[in-house]
């Protein structure tokens, strides 16, 4: 490359950059500037390095300047940049996760971990007990399966033997109604207890929804609701403690509902329910967990079972009813993904998490980090969804239908 130093009044130095930034380009680069004493100041704006310099830099030397950038900055600035881009990665992460983010920092247990663990599953001929069961058997876990529903149990026992080579005999069925009187609930957990000779977790999975109004909501739903969503999980947990203190260790996997974290419309005693189950095991933990007995209480929020387009039974004003809303709901989390996190919870110890797409993760973090303002889109959203609920249309997660109060 040529530079013709001597009709040019550039300095030294400007031609030395002139020759830095044009290296490399098909044409070599002259300097066009006349040398006359009368226009040596024009000659200076006119020459190669300040034309084409206004006309190319990025293209020349972007990634130069942006180094040479870099290394001029002061250490103080860089550390506020990396934080920029930490932040700005958790903000994405939060807008793409399915989970809390603690609980997205945390890792997947290896396969081996749960291999030959006594887990016993209350609640496991449908829905999410019948997948978290699935899960575990993957990870070759022991499996007690526990609901009111001996024939479900018993199909469920035969698909785990033969989908995923679990021995017949690491497989127990044990029917229980969690519900029933104290003696019977401890006499179910000394059955459980002895066929294995130990009992590693128990996942608290029994409960009953509810769609209807509060001003609507009879007395006796209330008490059945609180019986089985409530009541029954602390008969079982405190005859089950006994025998986790007995052995040393223990840990009490609560399936709860991000009804206990954000107030849920028209579905107000069904909140209340899954708010104590909350505090109750997280009471727990405060008092056990150095003493070996360890408590995961995960809330999820709506999940994809499988089954979007059967009715399922909820309980309205005055009983149990078919719901009627079969519509897909993009705010579910695949059943799949649900087990996986949960397992991850389960395998760090994490004390409490939260499984659930936005928007109801977002209104978790509003209530906690804003509670006025999560209270204020409460107030604005509720009377929507109850009218949802009711006329069993929509999914009682799309924010701007509710607003409206409106079911298109």
């Amino acid at each position: 490359m040529t530079v013709h130093t001597r009709e040019c009044h550039c300095d030294p130095k400007t031609l030395a950059v002139v020759r830095h930034r044009f290296q490399g380009l098909k044409h070599p680069i002259a300097c066009t500037a006349t040398s006359t004493r009368s226009n040596k100041k024009q000659s200076s704006r006119n020459c190669s390095y300040h034309r084409i310099t206004r006309e190319i830099p990025s293209r020349v030397c972007s990634s130069g300047l942006q180094a040479q950038t870099l290394l001029n900055m002061s250490p103080g600035s860089i550390g506020i940049l990396v934080l920029v881009v930490y932040l700005l990665k958790k903000v994405y992460d939060f807008i793409q996760t399915a989970c809390d983010l603690h609980l997205l920092g945390k890792k997947d247990p290896p396969k081996e971990y749960f291999t030959g663990a006594v887990v016993w599953v209350v609640g496991a001929s449908q829905g999410i007990g019948k997948a978290l069961a699935r899960q575990w058997a993957q990870h070759g876990a022991r499996l007690i399966l526990s609901s009111r529903k001996k024939e479900s149990l018993v199909q469920l026992k035969q698909e785990l033997v033969s989908t995923y080579g679990i021995e017949e005999g690491n497989v127990f069925v044990l029917p229980i109604d969690i519900t029933e009187s104290y003696k019977n609930v401890e006499n179910t957990v000394h059955q459980a207890h002895e066929h294995f000779g130990r009992i590693d977790y128990v996942v608290y999975n029994v409960g009953a929804s509810q769609h209807a109004p509060v001003e609507e909501t009879s007395h006796d739903v209330a008490m059945q609701l609180v019986g089985m969503n409530f009541l029954g999980h602390v008969a079982l947990a405190r005859a089950v403690q006994s025998f986790f203190l007995s052995q040393g260790h223990g840990h009490h996997v609560v399936i709860g509902s991000m009804a206990a974290v954000v107030p849920s419309p028209g579905q107000a005693v069904y909140s209340a329910t899954k708010s104590a189950l909350r505090s109750y095991f997280l009471s727990m933990a405060s008092e056990l967990d150095s003493r070996g007995t360890h408590v995961s209480v995960i809330c999820p929020g709506p999940v994809d079972v499988g089954k979007d387009t059967q009715p399922r039974k909820v309980y309205g004003k005055d009983g149990l009813i078919e719901q009627k809303n079969t519509k897909k709901s993009r705010a579910r989390v695949d059943v799949d993904m649900f087990t996986k996190l949960a397992l991850r919870a389960v395998y760090n110890k994490v004390d409490e998490c939260w499984i659930t797409k936005h928007p109801v993760l977002l209104m978790g973090y509003l209530l906690r980090l804003l509670p006025r303002l999560g209270m204020n889109i409460l107030k604005k959203i509720g009377p929507g969804r109850v009218k949802q609920f009711h006329t069993g249309t929509g999914t009682g997660y799309d924010v701007m239908m509710m607003l409206d109060g409106k079911n298109k």
